[in-house]
């Protein structure tokens, strides 16, 4: 195995679908009910098992529906439901060249007063990724089935301090039995926040957040126990500049009784100079567990992200958006074999160019490429992969 997992909040960021879609998001879309939007088109990718030798290359034909439905329940609580399926049809797939994702999310917000509310999310993702031949060796059942809830909830205590409570809750379980026994897991993070105005336009920020990382395996070199301290500060001068700050301590704890204390931070940045033009930066300093703690229990990770979105025509009809990311990270290896392995350096490096053309509301072209490449001192943990894809997407709201 060659994937990292993250921790759950890692994880909602950086985990993306088959369909790597960049087009524009469209505005909130009040008045309708239902909203239908469906998607196909062709790719072609050079790596599609995402292996460091043998690369398997294919064209991919695509479909990927989506429904969405909403409704206002009362002045103050807004529900949603989605429900994506993502249909792959291979050219060239040793094994089974159809695969089918399904994706089912629900989303319920109620407002008590503008400083006072709740937020509950949860999606449930079932991936296709069946057993399949490559040259050299029997890619193995990867597919799975994984949940990710979290409950949001703030209380405006006073009109300069407010106070917050949130939980996440990431579960992924594996079809393959053996591969399940060691890698099926639930990680659990629960916090507190508190936030006090001190200018119109600036918060000081402080946060504390247990985490548990729990595998169904009884290895006990397996899982842990994390609690995170942070200040920092929010500052937004206008509706188009956001900047945060965030800084703090990190201890783990973990099952085998060994434990790590760290530093972890994260800057944010935003700025929207037109209406529909944006970017977004992310810069953030922090441990992930690995799924191969019995080598190397953490992985110390430095990551920058930046996104963004350009109107090139300036009413809304062509886009050119992106997305990168850049990872520096080390696997620190366990005290038990210091001085027999070493620690493992990796450079990541994912990015991502959309050019999108709204025809009308209704129709819309998407050309994208996507680039994955991984350099580590760990040659088999090593990948290159280019993504070529063109779809056409008809969206209907009645």
């Amino acid at each position: 195995m060659k994937r990292l997992v993250a921790s759950a909040a890692a994880y909602s960021l950086l985990c993306c679908p088959i369909w790597a879609v960049y087009a524009p998001v469209p505005a909130e879309d009040q008045g309708h009910p239902v909203i239908v939007e469906t998607q196909a088109g062709l790719r072609y990718d050079s790596n599609i098992f995402g292996t460091n030798e043998n690369e398997q290359e294919s064209f991919v034909a695509l479909f990927a529906p989506t429904v969405k439905g909403q409704a206002s329940l009362g002045q103050q609580t807004f529900l949603q439901g989605t429900y994506g399926l993502e249909l792959a049809q291979y050219f060239d797939r040793s094994g089974d060249d159809t695969l089918l994702n399904h994706q089912l999310g629900l989303k319920l917000d109620h407002t008590f007063d503008p400083r006072t509310f709740f937020k509950v999310a949860d999606n449930l993702r079932f991936i296709d990724d069946p057993e399949a031949l490559i040259p050299t060796e029997i890619q193995r059942d990867q597919s799975y089935w994984s949940n990710d809830a979290t409950l949001d909830y703030q209380w405006g205590a006073t009109p300069k301090l407010a106070l917050g409570a949130n939980l996440n809750r990431y579960d992924i379980r594996y079809e393959e039995a053996a591969l399940g026994e060691v890698l099926d897991r639930g990680d659990t993070i629960v916090g507190g926040e508190a936030r006090f105005a001190l200018l119109p336009e600036a918060e000081l920020v402080g946060a504390v957040h247990y985490g548990d990382v729990s595998y169904d395996t009884d290895d006990a070199l397996r899982g842990s126990e994390t609690w995170r301290g942070l200040l920092g500060v929010d500052y937004v001068p206008g509706p188009k500049l956001n900047l945060g700050l965030r800084a703090g301590l990190e201890q783990r704890a973990r099952n085998d009784g060994t434990d790590t204390d760290a530093f972890t931070g994260n800057v944010s940045l935003s700025y929207r100079y037109l209406p529909q033009s944006f970017f977004a930066l992310n810069l953030s300093h922090e441990l992930r567990e690995t799924t191969m703690p019995n080598l190397y229990p953490e992985s110390e990770v430095d990551a920058v992200y930046l996104s963004g979105q350009h109107d090139l025509t300036g009413n809304n009809r062509l886009f050119l958006t992106s997305l990168l990311l850049y990872e520096r990270s080390t696997l620190q290896v366990r005290e038990s074999y210091a001085g027999v392995l070493d620690d493992v350096d990796e450079h990541v490096l994912r990015g991502g160019l959309g050019l999108s053309w709204r025809y009308d509301e209704t129709w819309r072209v998407d050309l994208n490429y996507d680039l994955d490449l991984i350099e580590s001192d760990e040659p088999l943990r090593e990948q290159a992969r280019h993504r070529v894809s063109l779809a056409l997407a008809y969206r209907f709201a009645p």
